[in-house]
């Protein structure tokens, strides 16, 4: 009975992870595909790789806040097309 209700409990909290968590799964299976495909033998090739998804991740989502905040400009200013008046 203990091996059934501990089995139940197990498959239950499979679906707990958090969107962090499988992000980091998915650029760990990313990064790993990405070194293989290209034959990387380079040390530090994985943690290069890790640091690019985090840093993508990040741009996208300073991107989405500022969309979500109705900020439509780039760094520049807004589009030169846009009145200022």
């Amino acid at each position: 009975m203990k091996k059934v209700s501990a089995a139940l409990f197990g498959l239950a909290l499979c679906g707990c992870q958090s969107a962090l968590e499988r992000a980091e799964m998915a650029d760990d299976q990313s990064c790993r595909k990405i070194i293989a495909d290209r034959n990387n033998t380079r040390p530090d090739a994985y943690t290069q790789c890790r640091a690019n998804f985090q840093q993508y991740r990040q741009q996208r989502a300073t991107v989405s806040a500022g969309a979500a905040a109705g900020v439509m400009s780039g760094p520049d200013g807004p589009p030169h097309h846009w009145r200022l008046d």
